[in-house]
């Protein structure tokens, strides 16, 4: 319980007196004291948010984060794993609307990484993805499918890669689906995985859910590039906000922590023309620079997009908030409302 303290210096900000946080740390019980009032905030999760989706209380904004997987490029088990055709195959293979849809609850799939708060800061709050530029990426990958999914550019290219890495199409490739076993969602996708990816390309992938716990995606990743091909990930950057290509940040060889352990010359130094003082701080010459990086980005799959997420919250009608749009790093300004009963 938290108490207003009069002396702060910008004490007349805010206008609660007292302020409960409660920690309930199953749903369904956030769900019912909601209902009896006794909450005036809800998060619902993907499968609570079906009863809300047409209440009035709910408000919901696209975040920095674009839920994608990272591709292992350097498993011994796995002998088409250096191959970018395979990466391809395995881009194109993503049904991003099921997993959007039915798995994630109510997200939006995405075949493209930059998110849709990325540029939004910018002088005219244009996003990339709003822009002529974004938009010619969207409109490639649709080309290629919904979303960029084709089982038959995905088998196609599969087999490219058994032709370049001299595989016998006898053999069966186990993909290892690495994922913390705490996560619902995402073992629900590679239990998808399962049953899709044996259709699609002829019962010559298989795929192997490997479960971890007590340890992030990363560490587990350290443990030995034999543990894993697949691994899901969600990572952010404030900074693309600003500027769109710093979602990419974490992709490059530089990044000491990188989650990834695929990197690409031309990828890093397209990134660092996006870098260049002339170009960063000219939004209208960045933005053909970005698409050219995006680009460069979908070509050799540097990871997999799967779906840009949404932020969905419940505020109770005794709320009044300061804005009536989301405003990226302001939020909805819950903490500067006021109670009116």
């Amino acid at each position: 319980i938290y108490k207003k303290n009069p002396n702060y210096w910008l004490a007349d900000l805010f206008n609660y007196d007292t302020v409960e946080v409660r920690i309930i740390p199953e749903m369904n019980a956030r769900v019912e004291l909601w209902e009896q009032g006794m909450l005036d905030s809800l998060t619902p999760d993907a499968n609570t948010l079906e009863i809300y989706l047409d209440d009035s209380r709910l408000v919901s904004y696209p975040s920095l984060s674009v839920y994608h997987i990272d591709i292992n490029c350097k498993n011994p088990t796995n002998p088409i794993s250096g191959s970018v055709a395979y990466r391809k195959a395995m881009y194109h293979a993503i049904d991003r609307e099921t997993l959007a849809q039915y798995i994630f609850g109510h997200m939006t799939p995405s075949g493209v990484y930059v998110n849709e708060l990325a540029g939004i800061e910018s002088e005219n709050h244009e996003t990339y993805r709003e822009s002529s530029y974004g938009k010619a990426v969207t409109d490639m990958v649709e080309s290629w499918g919904p979303y960029g999914y084709s089982p038959e550019m995905a088998l196609d290219y599969l087999k490219q890669a058994y032709a370049e890495c001299n595989v016998s199409e006898d053999t069966v490739i186990t993909i290892k689906f690495a994922v913390d076993e705490t996560d619902s969602a995402w073992k629900a996708c590679a239990e998808f995985f399962q049953q899709e990816f044996p259709k699609i390309f002829n019962n010559m992938v298989q795929v192997e859910i490997v479960t971890y716990a007590g340890m992030s995606a990363t560490d587990f990743k350290s443990t030995g590039d034999d543990k894993w091909d697949f691994s899901p990930n969600d990572w952010t950057r404030g900074a693309s906000r600003i500027y769109p290509h710093q979602c990419f940040y974490y992709y490059l060889s530089s990044y000491g922590g990188s989650p990834n352990n695929y990197f690409d010359e031309e990828f890093e130094a397209q990134f660092a023309v996006c870098e260049t003082p002339e170009i960063k701080n000219d939004y209208e010459k960045l933005l053909p620079e970005v698409q050219k990086l995006e680009e460069i980005y979908l070509e050799k799959v540097i990871h997999i997009p799967v779906v840009q997420v949404i932020n969905y919250e419940l505020f109770s009608e005794r709320i009044q908030l300061p804005v009536s749009t989301y405003i990226p790093g302001f939020g909805w300004g819950y903490i500067y409302g006021d109670i009116v009963e």
